[in-house]
């Protein structure tokens, strides 16, 4: 029951957000595509830029995107015509400062990318294609730009191999058996020098183990010692 009221609020909140127009100030500038809103009444929501996908801050070019943006909006007033809330709550619209079509702006300066998993307005490819073609913004690079969605999803792969590498599958069985350059097997204590920096392959037969004895008894022995 509980969960329900939760599920519904939620959908109610959406649906206050969504499909309405914002006005206010522009507050702040997180990225080259969201930034947070000041509404007149004194209520801040996040916004979201839709249409357009600009790079991720540890991607190149994600600065020069985040300063473009604070050039067009930062502390002005712009109008948000919403189309639905995100899964992290920001509302996700068209925003105009005046007759200026700020998604829209991103990309004719080439810093952004038309976002192709949820583009309603096809005219975000001709923008983009013109960007490129003049090598405007981070079309600049000769480097082939990576798009912010293969970046995440890079991202999020190796983040998900490394927890696997470095943390215990079940949180409790932490002792690391490794298996060295020397094909030495070698188990590791929580604490120890080496423990942090030893990751885990269960493809080269490393794992696991709960005690030293089941360490030992498998045929490890602990790391420090003489030839290990």
């Amino acid at each position: 029951m509980i969960r329900f009221v939760v599920l519904l609020a939620l959908a109610l909140f959406a649906a206050t957000v969504a499909g309405r127009e914002l006005t206010g100030v522009v507050k702040h500038v997180q990225d080259g595509d969201s930034f947070i809103l000041r509404e007149a009444s004194g209520g801040e929501v996040t916004v979201r830029l839709a249409e357009c996908d600009a790079p991720e801050r540890l991607q190149p070019f994600a600065n020069e995107a985040r300063g473009h943006l604070r050039e067009l909006i930062e502390g002005r007033t712009v109008n948000v015509l919403t189309a639905e809330e995100d899964r992290y709550g920001r509302a996700v619209g068209r925003v105009y400062r005046r007759d200026i079509d700020v998604n829209a702006a991103m990309v004719a300066a080439g810093y952004a990318w038309a976002y192709l998993k949820y583009l309603t307005d096809r005219d975000f490819l001709k923008l983009e294609a013109e960007a490129r073609q003049n090598r405007r913004g981070l079309w600049a690079d000769r480097n082939k730009p990576v798009e912010p969605w293969a970046f995440r999803r890079q991202n999020t792969r190796g983040s998900q191999a490394a927890n696997e590498a470095t943390s215990s599958p079940d949180g409790r069985c932490d002792i690391k058996g490794n298996i060295n350059a020397k094909g030495i097997k070698l188990y590791h204590l929580p604490g120890s020098r080496s423990y942090a920096k030893t990751s885990i392959s269960a493809g080269r037969g490393e794992r696991w183990f709960c005690t030293e004895e089941e360490a030992q008894a498998a045929g490890w022995r602990p790391a420090g010692r003489r030839g290990g």
